[in-house]
């Protein structure tokens, strides 16, 4: 009893203090509310559960668990998901779409990885990004690429058909993950940082060593006469296996690398992405670690009814008839400070998971990623010391 008359007391002086506290912080500022900025991340999904390549496997067996990983990339069709992903974006106009997991594959005949890969695969197989240019061109609207940044990038021996003779041929696959920031035209982006988190994880995968690295992007962006820092990355994901000390250590230490990035910077930083972590995650993981450098969950400052805004994950095949989407990973999260104000300044946000619909499916019955896409509508206030 005694506590919560304690705590009614503390909340009528909250009450009290916070309009006369406001008034005197208005009469030193100038505050202007500017147009939106409407940003758009999505996780485009590589077609295939990565989780396989941290399983024990002996060396003959490599070619062909890697083959058959393969044959489900190309089961889940991406230029039909593409498609599928464009078309949600026509509908949100989105000054700036961050992608991750934007998938690279190129080829080699006959692969030499088994020789110690002296010549990596160059041919083209699947570009994920191009995929995606052409599916927005398609549909009249006009992105173009503002910074990719290249991370994982592994080459395997894969049994597959040769394409001439149609017999089993011993090929190298080269994998290439890319984050990505595209720009609607007309957007202005400049001072571009793309780095490799110091934090990473490595595993033994069929007598190799596979080097699993993730990055961010960090660049200006002018949108409607203000400029914004927008950072995209997609952070360690953490699987129930004897890995997930490891893997969270590794997404612990990129949280606090991105905090250290931002550190000294006075404008309004925006972070989008897939940070593989939740708002109910205990401290130590990345969500929480943000949270407590100042970041703010827009998506709790959305306008609207509850919703658990779930954006992952679907089946790794991408059939399953109904959404089984039950975790919130993906998020656009602000920093917006100014100095002698004891909160992060956020205006109105209207927000949306997006292709988590059956309606949003490819005509095939494809989700358009195991990862709803999230759309964010942000009005953040302009503060200044008044003159």
């Amino acid at each position: 009893m005694r506590r919560t008359v304690q705590a009614i007391c503390a909340a009528l002086l909250f009450a009290v203090w916070l309009p006369s506290a406001a008034q005197a912080w208005e009469s030193r500022v100038s505050v202007q509310w500017p147009r939106p900025l409407k940003v758009m991340t999505q996780n485009l999904y590589i077609g295939t559960d990565l989780f396989q390549l941290f399983q024990p496997a002996p060396p003959e067996q490599l070619p062909f668990i890697v083959a058959g990983m393969y044959g489900q990339v190309l089961a889940t069709d991406f230029p039909s998901r593409a498609r599928a992903i464009a078309a949600e974006a026509a509908r949100f106009q989105p000054d700036l779409i961050a992608l991750q997991e934007v998938t690279l594959v190129r080829w080699q005949h006959p692969g030499d990885t088994l020789a110690g890969n002296p010549i990596p695969a160059t041919e083209v197989a699947l570009d994920y990004l191009q995929e995606v240019l052409d599916a927005l061109e398609s549909l009249g609207l006009h992105y173009e690429v503002a910074a990719a940044q290249d991370d994982f990038d592994v080459e395997l021996p894969i049994i597959w058909p040769n394409e001439a003779t149609g017999a089993p041929s011993l090929d190298d696959i080269r994998v290439t993950d890319r984050d990505v920031v595209l720009r609607r035209q007309g957007i202005q982006t400049a001072n571009v940082t793309m780095r490799h988190f110091l934090a990473n994880v490595e595993f033994p995968f069929g007598g190799l060593l596979i080097s699993f690295a993730r990055g961010f992007i960090a660049l200006d962006a002018t949108v409607r006469h203000r400029t914004y820092r927008i950072i995209n990355t997609h952070l360690e994901s953490v699987d129930p296996g004897p890995r997930q000390p490891y893997q969270l250590m590794a997404q612990a230490g990129q949280a606090y690398e991105l905090l250290a990035e931002v550190q000294d910077e006075t404008r309004p930083v925006v972070l989008v992405g897939d940070l593989n972590s939740e708002p109910d995650d205990p401290f130590g993981q990345a969500y929480a670690i943000l949270a407590g450098g100042g970041f703010v969950d827009t998506w709790l400052r959305r306008l609207g009814g509850a919703d658990p805004g779930y954006s992952c994950c679907q089946d790794a095949d991408l059939l399953n008839a109904e959404s089984v989407l039950s975790m919130r990973i993906d998020h656009v999260l602000v920093r917006n400070w100014f100095d002698g104000w004891p909160f992060p300044l956020v205006g109105p946000v209207l927000a949306r998971t997006v292709g988590d619909e059956p309606d949003d499916r490819t005509p095939s019955g494809l989700w358009p990623s195991d990862h709803a896409g999230l759309q964010t509508e942000l009005f953040l206030p302009i503060v200044t010391a008044a003159e």
